[in-house]
């Protein structure tokens, strides 16, 4: 159904019954959500929609005191990649907003991804994530892929194999000094032995 005045598209899947039914191609991205609003943790909200015509956009935010908002969508730097396509690279398919207060850092994500709507929020103060599935009618469903891995948990080891890294290195360093020592513990005792060949 095309809205001329409004510019949306609004559409909709029937069996032979007409009973409502899932898009039959889930791979179609073109999945078309009414504003719902999203509890991120304990620190705000975010409301989002998407339809045929803009993809998935942040509709309002909410930030408990003390809390700023950072929203980030890839709409822009789709269009950036050509102005003149008007195809479905022009609709932005995932959509990221930040919350921050100080050093704690709460992150939000949306993102259209097999005929579904995916959110994932990681609190950075806990270090937990929380994924959550949703069909084109707003009904919570389970992992569509489930075999798919998780970016978030990646970006986490990641951080772990950083802290890895930097603690070897740190470990390397104390090798390499334990090293000088026990060199200059030697040359102490070779001054030593020639002292005492000096006085003999």
């Amino acid at each position: 159904i095309g809205h001329h005045g409004t510019n949306t598209v609004e559409e909709l899947w029937f069996d032979e019954f007409c009973n409502p039914i899932a898009n039959p191609d889930p791979d179609d991205d073109n999945l078309v959500i009414a504003a719902r609003t999203f509890d991120v943790a304990d620190v705000g909200t975010v409301t989002i929609e998407s339809d045929a015509v803009n993809g998935l956009t942040v509709v309002d935010t909410t930030a408990a005191d003390g809390w700023t908002v950072k929203i980030d969508d890839d709409s822009d730097e789709s269009h950036d990649d050509d102005d003149d396509d008007d195809s479905d690279d022009d609709k932005s398919h995932e959509v990221e907003v930040t919350f921050r207060n100080g050093d704690d850092k709460v992150e939000f994500k949306a993102e259209v991804e097999d005929g579904a709507l995916r959110i994932r929020i990681r609190d950075r103060r806990t270090n937990t994530v929380e994924e959550l599935w949703f069909d084109e009618f707003g009904n919570p469903i389970a992992n569509p892929d489930p075999d798919d891995d998780n970016d978030d948990d990646h970006e986490s080891d990641d951080d772990d194999d950083d802290d890895k890294k930097d603690d070897d290195d740190e470990d390397d360093d104390d090798d390499d000094k334990k090293d000088d020592d026990d060199e200059d513990d030697d040359d102490d005792d070779k001054k030593d032995d020639d002292d005492e060949d000096d006085d003999d």
